[in-house]
């Protein structure tokens, strides 16, 4: 008997999920998600709709932001810098956009609890 009660508890313990760490993402990193979803909002989205989970996330992206300033992790006109640079140029860091990676930083995002 208890050798079938420490399989069954070895069973159960190894069915709950690992936590991952989530995914760390400073002042700098929503600064260019941000511009990046706005490039895609007006380049990469096929439709409609496509454009509108692109805002969605551009949108949570400013609610962090304005955390991430007044924690102080970056200030508001670096940010604005960034911002407008990553859109302007069409590049999320070293990535140049295009439709995949617009839809891997959605991704990203939507599954980040930080937004």
């Amino acid at each position: 008997m208890k050798k079938y009660i420490w399989f069954s508890l070895t069973v159960i313990i190894s069915l709950i999920p690992i936590s991952v760490k989530a995914e760390t993402w400073n002042g700098e990193k929503i600064s260019q998600m941000i511009g990046a979803m706005s490039w895609c909002t007006n380049n990469a989205a096929k439709n409609p709709s496509e454009a509108s989970i692109y805002q969605s996330a551009r949108r949570a992206g400013t609610m962090a932001l304005k955390k991430a300033i007044d924690n102080g992790d970056i200030d508001s006109n670096e940010s604005l810098e960034i911002l407008k640079k990553s859109e302007r140029e069409g590049k999320y860091f070293d990535q140049t956009l295009n439709p995949d990676i617009c839809k891997q930083i959605w991704q990203s995002v939507n599954e980040n609890s930080m937004f």
